[in-house]
């Protein structure tokens, strides 16, 4: 029997287990598969998602793009999900179309499942969700626009560096660090001074990804932030920039640094650095 084997087969497993049966089945019953993503049971809709996101191929395109049109919003992110695990530049259109979704959180969905196209077939739909009134999704947007590691994002992210909600500038701070222009060096200097814990941490991991050797002084100051965050991103950049001016300001870290990550960091920042 399943529980002889193990199983848990408590009341709230169990919508789980049935849901990964019938999707084990193979994800072609599509009949099944709005009853199961729209559960209100979280768990059940996260192992669904999960399961047909392993189960599906490309010629189940079709039957997930039909559910985007779906009542219940929780089934149209799912399948956003679905299509982006797909990875198919066929499903651009209908992930464009989600963009347009009435719904913040659909719509943030739909981003992440254009991020995970290879390439930049959805450049443009991503820079355009820049500009959604939703915070939460230009905050996903330039998150994935740095994911794609893009050169031509830098562009299109740089005025997000300005956006008036905290969340929104340090995923464009991040972002700008991975595309790697040194012409962005003043902008994150200054974001590295925000009153936004946050930014600051973005700003100081940017600067890392940079290596550009004007950021010394900058990320030596963040080792001083109050915020630990702030102060253990601000080593793991002194690690991967390289300078060993830094290996004393590092070794005070690892020293008198009241948090064990940011001491870690240092640690770590000093190995890189060859110190001994």
């Amino acid at each position: 029997s399943a529980e002889g084997k193990g199983i848990d087969l408590t009341p709230a497993r169990v919508p789980v287990l049935v849901a990964l049966l019938v999707l084990a089945a193979g994800c072609r019953a599509a009949a099944s598969l709005p009853a199961l993503l729209e559960s209100p049971d979280p768990p059940v809709r996260d192992q669904a998602v999960l399961a047909l996101r392993h189960r599906a191929a490309p010629a189940d395109l079709p039957a997930v793009e039909a559910l985007l049109s779906h009542r219940n919003p929780a089934v149209r992110e799912a399948a956003l999900s679905v299509i982006g695990g797909l990875g198919q530049r066929s499903a651009v259109p209908a992930l464009e179309a989600g963009l347009r979704d009435p719904v913040p959180s659909v719509r943030a969905a739909a981003v992440d499942a254009l991020s995970e196209l290879a390439g930049s077939p959805a450049l443009p739909a991503l820079a355009a969700s820049l500009k959604d009134p939703d915070p939460g999704v230009r905050q996903t947007a330039a998150g994935a626009l740095g994911f794609l590691l893009v050169p031509a994002a830098a562009s299109v992210l740089r005025p997000l560096l300005d956006d008036p909600e905290a969340g929104v500038r340090a995923a464009a701070a991040e972002a700008v660090g991975k595309a790697g222009d040194p012409g962005d060096l003043p902008a994150l200097i200054r974001l590295a001074g925000d009153p936004e814990a946050e930014v600051r941490r973005a700003s100081a991991s940017a600067l890392g990804d940079l290596k550009l050797p004007e950021s010394l002084p900058i990320l030596l100051g963040c080792l001083g932030d109050p915020d630990w965050k702030v102060r253990r991103a601000a080593a793991f950049s002194l690690g991967d920039l390289g300078d060993r001016a830094a290996i004393a300001f590092l070794r005070k870290r690892l020293e008198d640094d009241p948090h064990a990550s940011v001491r870690t960091a240092a640690l770590g920042a000093l190995g890189r650095l060859g110190a001994p």
